[in-house]
């Protein structure tokens, strides 16, 4: 079975590859697109997880999948400082941005592939995603807030960017003690405090 790679794998610290136009229909691609679904099944049951690269896998090809139930909207005093509309789930493939707002917003990331560690990142409140469906059609969506911080989170892995790397200077800190200081409280509380050390 599939499983997520460790935080230093390779395929998590280089571009992926993009899926050519031949790619679409063949049985390779099926099969990686399995195996990304595979590991991301899970995840969303256990974990509540939002997004999956293909790195995160070992694999350096140029996919994501993207699903937000809202399974956390009774969740952290912080979510509700942002909007969030749960969407069904896309398997997306060479997703790029076409388009970002100047207006931002901050809040706090965290990834499958270093579960240890959350961090505040300041990503655009709206974003244009340009990407292929699985038959191979150009499509292009605009997507805000929550929706496009997944997305760019995801698009990120395939530039090879942990968002770890992203955190804001002085926000770093193990998951532990996040959850008993700051899972609770509002943004501007942890910005504030944060931005002061």
């Amino acid at each position: 079975m599939t499983k997520l790679v460790a935080a230093d794998h390779p395929a998590l610290h280089r571009p992926a590859e993009p899926v050519l136009p031949g790619d679409f229909g063949n049985v390779a691609l099926r099969e990686q697109a399995a195996a990304l679904l595979s590991v991301f099944d899970p995840i969303v049951e256990a974990r509540q997880g939002v997004g999956l690269a293909a790195p995160q896998i070992g694999l350096s090809r140029s996919i994501i999948v993207v699903e937000d139930r809202g399974a956390l909207l009774s969740g952290p005093r912080w979510y509700h400082d942002l909007v969030r509309e749960p969407f069904a789930r896309r398997l997306v493939y060479n997703p790029r941005v076409l388009r970002r707002s100047t207006e931002s917003i901050c809040a706090w990331e965290t990834c499958l592939s270093e579960p240890s560690v959350i961090g505040l990142v300041d990503r655009p409140r709206q974003i244009e995603v340009a990407f292929d469906s699985g038959a191979g059609v150009a499509e292009t969506i605009h997507v805000a807030d929550w929706t496009a911080r997944i997305f760019l989170h995801e698009i990120d892995h395939l530039k090879g960017c942990l968002c770890s790397r992203l955190y804001l200077p002085g926000s770093k800190m193990p998951t532990a003690d996040y959850q008993s200081e700051w899972k609770h409280r509002p943004l501007p509380d942890a910005l504030r405090t944060l931005a002061a050390r």
